[in-house]
């Protein structure tokens, strides 16, 4: 049994919305289905882009060319952190209490990414969520003042 820690790092759809219900473009990096996306649409009104052709592929240089063209990922501890990072995408990563030994312990950086953004989970998630809301929300009043 191949163990990811994926219960500890997985967060359902909707309790990102603080973070979709901004003024911005979203692309999926699940790397399965997810019908979830269609759902939230028909809920909430919120687009999510998904290329399943360029993420749910053996060969990473479709997902790479996907995430290199990509202004921000948000994410939890999983491969696109490691994959937006090499490429120097801009990278925020919503982190787990007990995170897998790769993200350290404290801090907001990795040794071997430095477009990475570590979000740490303190409490519950929905903190986390807001404070990523928040950063985004900042970070799209700055690009619209440009």
């Amino acid at each position: 049994m191949k163990r990811t820690a994926t219960i500890r790092r997985s967060l359902e759809l909707e309790e990102l919305l603080p973070i979709l219900r901004q003024d911005a473009t979203f692309i999926s990096l699940q790397y399965k289905d997810c019908p979830e996306i269609e759902a939230l649409e028909e809920q909430h009104g919120i687009k999510i882009h998904h290329w399943r052709h360029a993420m749910q592929t053996d060969d990473l240089d479709d997902a790479a060319a996907l995430v290199a063209e990509l202004d921000l990922v948000i994410t939890v501890q999983q491969t696109a952190v490691h994959l937006a990072g090499g490429l120097g995408v801009p990278t925020w990563a919503m982190i787990p209490k007990a995170p897998l030994w790769r993200y350290g312990l404290t801090g907001r950086t990795m040794p071997w990414y430095g477009s990475v953004t570590l979000y740490r989970q303190r409490d519950k998630w929905v903190d986390t969520i807001a404070e990523v809301a928040t950063d985004l929300r900042k970070m799209i009043a700055a690009r619209a003042a440009l």
